[in-house]
């Protein structure tokens, strides 16, 4: 059982250029660089969130910056000529991201809690699935 404050770790996504896909949270690497054309600056600091990670570390999830949410809706075609997402609008999302995960992350705790109780092994998050090509069944 984890007793220590929150302490960030790096980012876990793999360190490569060649667009490979981390396992850990099915991503690409996350550039906290500044787009070209890009008209606002965007906060590059990441927020560490309430979610630990392995079983083995003291570590928690780190939540994007502002800057690396704007690279991939960018990336994913988001911002830009015909743009979805305006890009004054980057930093509330990201706000908003990081609320809904910490309240889903609260749900599992609730959830696990009989198990919890039982083990006193608290939850960690080993990894993330993101699925942003699949419909939920709710979109569906």
């Amino acid at each position: 059982v984890m007793h220590e404050s929150p302490s960030p770790s790096e980012c876990p996504i793999l360190q490569t250029d060649n667009g490979r896909i981390n396992p850990l949270n099915n991503m690409p690497e996350l550039t906290a660089a500044r787009q070209p054309g890009q008209k606002l600056d965007l906060p590059a600091d990441r927020t560490v969130s309430s979610i630990p990670k392995s079983p083995d570390s003291n570590e928690f999830w780190e939540y994007p910056s502002p800057q690396q949410m704007y690279n991939a809706m960018v990336r994913k075609g988001k911002i830009g000529d015909s743009a979805e997402v305006a890009e004054d609008a980057v930093e509330s999302m990201v706000q908003v991201h990081n609320f809904l995960n910490e309240g889903c992350w609260q749900e599992v705790l609730e959830w696990e809690q009989p198990h919890t109780d039982q083990s006193h092994v608290q939850p960690k998050l080993l990894k993330f699935m993101g699925k942003p090509g699949v419909l939920s069944p709710r979109a569906r």
